[in-house]
C-alpha cells in the first residue's frame, strides 16, 4: 500500500496489525536527484504486531474466561427477570386500598350494635335492614374537619348508590343545613343526638367518622377519613 505525503512516499508492506511487515518510506524525488542530494533512495523499517489478540491468537486460557464471563453475564440476566416477575406478580396481588384499623374505632369484623332510626324521607333504618355493604358516615355541625370531607364523602357516595348510603347528622336538621343541599341527593340523612342509637352501635368518639359495613352488620373498615375505606371494593 502507498500513501502520498507531501515530499515523500510511504510504503507498507503485510497484513498490520495481524502479521509481520515493512515500512518503507523514501523521498517522492528522482533517483538522480537522490544521488545529486546524497540522501538514501528509502528507507525501510520491520514490525512485529503487537496486538495479537486483536487478531484473534487467543489461547486456551483467553477462551476459558471470556466463556465464564458471558455464563456470568446471562445468569445475572436470568436473575434480574426472576425478581422483575416476582415484584410485578406481588403488585397484581396487592389490593388497590387495603384495609386498616384505626385506633379508637371498631375492628374489621366486629358486628355493630343494633340500632333504629328514619332517615329525613321518613323510611326506617336499622342493622337488620342493611341491603348489602354500606358505607356509614358521622358529622356534626360546627365541624371544621367535617365540612372539608364533605366533599369527599360525596364523591365516595357515589360508588355505594344512595341506599347504601347513610349520613348521620348530630343535633337535627336545622342545626345541621349546611350539610343538607350536598348530602341528600347522595345519601339518606339521618338525624341523631350525642346519646343517640347509632352513636352508641358504632361506638363514636369523635367527628368526623367513616365507615363500611357489611350486609350482617360487620364492620368491615372504619377511620377518620375516606383513604382509610375500601371504596373501590364495593360488593
Amino acid at each position: 500500500m502507498d500513501v502520498m505525503e507531501p515530499g515523500w512516499r510511504v510504503a507498507l508492506t503485510g497484513r498490520a496489525p495481524c502479521a509481520d511487515g515493512a515500512l518503507t518510506i523514501r523521498p517522492d524525488i528522482g533517483e538522480s536527484e537522490s544521488r545529486a542530494y546524497r540522501q538514501p533512495s528509502s528507507l525501510t523499517f520491520g514490525y512485529r504486531p503487537v496486538t495479537p489478540a486483536v487478531c484473534g491468537d487467543m489461547g486456551d486460557d483467553d477462551m476459558g474466561h471470556l466463556s465464564a464471563l458471558v455464563a456470568l453475564l446471562g445468569a445475572l440476566t436470568l436473575l434480574n427477570l426472576l425478581l422483575t416477575f416476582g415484584i410485578i406478580r406481588r403488585l397484581r396481588t396487592r389490593p388497590a386500598n387495603p384495609i386498616v384499623t384505626t385506633p379508637g374505632f371498631l375492628s374489621p369484623g366486629t358486628l355493630i350494635g343494633d340500632f333504629t332510626g328514619h332517615d329525613l324521607d321518613g323510611r326506617p333504618v336499622s342493622r337488620s335492614a342493611l341491603s348489602g355493604r354500606t358505607l356509614v358516615g358521622f358529622f356534626s355541625p360546627g365541624c371544621d374537619a367535617c365540612r372539608d370531607m364533605l366533599p369527599d364523602f360525596v364523591a365516595a357516595a357515589a360508588a355505594f348508590g344512595r341506599d347504601r348510603t347513610l349520613a348521620i347528622v348530630m343535633s337535627g336538621v336545622a342545626s345541621a343545613s349546611d350539610y343538607l343541599p350536598a348530602l341528600t341527593p347522595v345519601a339518606r340523612v339521618v338525624p341523631d343526638d350525642p346519646d343517640g342509637p347509632l352513636i352508641s352501635a358504632f361506638a363514636i368518639t369523635a367527628f368526623p367518622s367513616f365507615f363500611v359495613v357489611a350486609a350482617d352488620g360487620r364492620i368491615v373498615a372504619g377511620g377518620v377519613a375516606l383513604d382509610d375505606l375500601p371504596i373501590a371494593a364495593v360488593a
